[in-house]
């Protein structure tokens, strides 16, 4: 016998040895003495002739309390007349059923959302930004002037809009 081929043998029946002794053994898994996730769930039992473990109890010293109610004393402050409005730098109004993804310069998702018909998705990130939307017949994008963002609204399909 060569010396490759006695190598190699070896280099087999090490590997059949190391893959032998790595699978199975070991102590088998048993479950840990720990409640149900959620009450009423069954857990298997570890004791033979046992039936299912009882789950949490019910009615323990849990109570909810009553919502927070302020002192008829308490005046709140009324903010409109402090703050002024802030506009956003577009809104996305929605004609129909629609997806909008907006990304920022580097195309990282700033903001995703779905929009039905009648809805506003006010854009407010500062940058120029991607806006993909699924169906261009199906909205109108307007700037803070409330100017018309040109679209290809002749597509059906997705379109994406570079906005400045």
């Amino acid at each position: 016998m060569t010396k490759e081929k006695s190598c190699l043998l070896n280099s087999i029946w090490i590997s059949a040895t190391l893959l032998f002794c790595s699978c199975g053994g070991g102590a088998g898994s048993t479950l840990p003495d720990a409640p149900p996730p959620y009450p009423g769930f069954p857990m298997p039992s570890q004791n033979p002739g046992s039936d299912v473990a009882a789950p949490y109890p019910s009615g323990g010293a849990y109570a909810p309390t009553a919502p927070y109610t302020p002192p008829p004393s308490y005046a709140p402050q009324v903010q409109e007349s402090i703050t002024p409005a802030v506009s956003a730098r577009y809104m996305v109004k929605a004609k129909g059923n629609l997806w909008v993804l907006v990304q920022d310069q580097f195309g990282n998702e700033v903001d995703w959302r779905k929009l039905q018909a009648g809805d506003q998705f006010p854009i407010n990130q500062a940058g120029s930004l991607t806006v993909t939307l699924s169906s261009s017949d199906k909205a109108d994008i307007l700037d803070s002037d409330n100017k018309k963002i040109e679209i290809n609204s002749k597509n059906s399909g997705i379109s994406i809009v570079r906005l400045p």
